[in-house]
Order: structure tokens, then sequence, then C-alpha cells
């Protein structure tokens, strides 16, 4: 196989490298810039987990501990083959390449969470999502089982966790911006004072960000596709972009809506159940 350079990038903003998580060491990172290497790569198929499904693993669990990968794609070592694709060099014109697998690489992701599921996924009470591990169990002797468990596990791969990341045997955690409790799952506080701060966006650039942020919390809004149907109109290939008092009105519905989200629950068959279907030019859905 031929080998793969990449332009060398020096970064402002501080990550682990190979990582996709900032560091606050501080430091300016240096890495490589793989733009054209993803136009070729072979997308690795996994189905991410949703919010909706994992709100079904917390039936009747009442304790949780949250663990955090340390530089977590660096944990799945690269055959011999593929790390030729990883070439860089550094200014004096050393060339070097990866041995484990670099953040970048478009399809790092889906591969990452395939060897999680692969090597940790099969414990009971605990659900995975990215480098954020959630042990979980009905009563706290449950629970420490289930994590014990995981660390050993964790041991046998040789998978690193971050110590300074820890949630551990409580009754409710932050976990993917979101609170996990016995509850069920609700949106995190933190999170809704920042989005109250939002102010409207000026441009089509600013408002793709500001969906961004809302489509995130899609799984807390109802009929969230008709919600936002005024504002996406935005970003139609001819559209002008034009703000009104109309749109700031959408925008406060939507925000209101967010604000008084429900809980999610694990779906409980022994209550009454109730299925709405519902079509309109915005969406279609049930």
């Amino acid at each position: 196989m031929r080998s793969w350079g990449s332009r060398t990038v020096t970064s402002s903003r501080p990550h682990c490298v190979g990582h996709s998580r900032q560091s606050t060491s501080g430091k300016t990172a240096t890495g490589r810039s793989p733009l054209e290497l993803n136009k070729y790569l072979i997308a690795e198929p996994f189905m991410m987990p949703t919010l909706e499904e994992m709100s079904q693993t917390l039936n009747d669990m009442k304790y949780f501990t949250v663990l955090d990968y340390n530089c977590g794609f660096w944990n799945i070592e690269l055959d011999h083959e593929s790390r030729s694709l990883t070439c860089f060099s550094d200014p004096q014109g050393s060339i070097y390449q990866f041995k484990r697998l670099p953040f970048g690489l478009s399809m790092a992701p889906q591969v990452f969470m395939k060897y999680n599921y692969e090597h940790i996924g099969d414990l009971p009470g605990n659900t995975i999502y990215q480098d954020d591990l959630l042990i979980m169990g009905s009563t706290s002797e449950e629970h420490d089982a289930n994590l014990q468990k995981v660390i050993e596990r964790a041991r046998q791969v040789n998978v690193k966790l971050n110590p300074s990341k820890v949630q551990y045997r409580l009754t409710e955690v932050k976990y993917l911006g979101h609170i996990f409790s016995a509850k069920g799952i609700e949106l995190d506080n933190d999170r809704l004072k920042a989005l109250e701060k939002i102010d409207y966006p000026k441009n089509k650039k600013e408002l793709m960000r500001l969906l961004g942020v809302i489509n995130y919390m899609r799984s807390f809004i109802n009929n969230l596709s008709a919600l936002t149907a005024p504002l996406r109109a935005f970003l139609k290939k001819d559209s002008v972009f034009v703000w009104t008092d109309c749109h700031t009105k959408v925008l406060n519905d939507i925000k209101d809506s967010i604000k008084n989200a429900p809980i999610l629950q694990a779906f409980d068959p022994n209550k009454e159940i109730v299925i709405e279907s519902d079509s309109s030019q915005n969406g279609l859905g049930c």
C-alpha cells in the first residue's frame, strides 16, 4: 500500500492529539489535516445509540457512575497498512505516522464506538457513547458489581480511563450534556441557561449554529420540525436572510418548549399506551 501524507496544522485551541476533547493545559497543539484522505476512506457502518434508546436502560436504576476514556481514540492500535495512511511531516522534513487511531478521520467515531461495544458493551448495566461510559445499578451492590466488571475488562483490553473525569456512585449524574437519574433523562440546567442567553442570529451561518444547538435537544421537543420550519426556510438556496419580530417569536416559543421539556423515561408496558401520528408539509412522524 502506498503512503499518504497530510498537511501539518497548528491549533490555538489545544486538544489531546488524536482525540476530540480539548485540553486545559494551555499548550498549542500540532496535528495533521486529513481532509483529502477522508474523501477516500470507506465508512464503518455502526449505528450510534439515540437518547431514546439510552432512556430504556434506566428502568429501576438508582445508582450511577460516569467514566471517561483518556485520549479515547488512542486506545485503538492501527495495523501496519493503515499506519501508512496517517503520515505527516514536521517543518524540518521528518516524516511521522500514527500507530494508533488519530482524531480527524471521517470514520474514526464509528470505528471507536464499534470497538467499545465489542470490548465493553456486552457487560451488564452499562451504556457507551464515544468515550463516555455510564455504569448503573438498581442497588449500590449491583452498581458496584457492574462497575468492577467494567474496570476489570478495561484492564484486560488495556483501555485507559481518566481519573479526573469520574462521577462515582451518585443518584444523579451529568452525561452527554443531560442529567441521568432514577427519574429518567432531563436537560441540564446549565444548557438551558446558555440557550436562554442566545440572541437571535444575524446571518445564515449563525442560524445554522443555533439550529444545531436546538436539534441536540430534539428528543425533548414535541413537533420540533414544525416549530423550526419558519427558521429553516432561511436555509433554502435563494432565500434572503431578513429577521423579523415573527422570527423572534418563533425562537422564543422554541426556547419556552425547551424550558418546559419533560423528563424522558423508560417505556412502561403496564401504563396506558397512546400512539399519535402526524404529517404536514414540514414533517411526518409517529
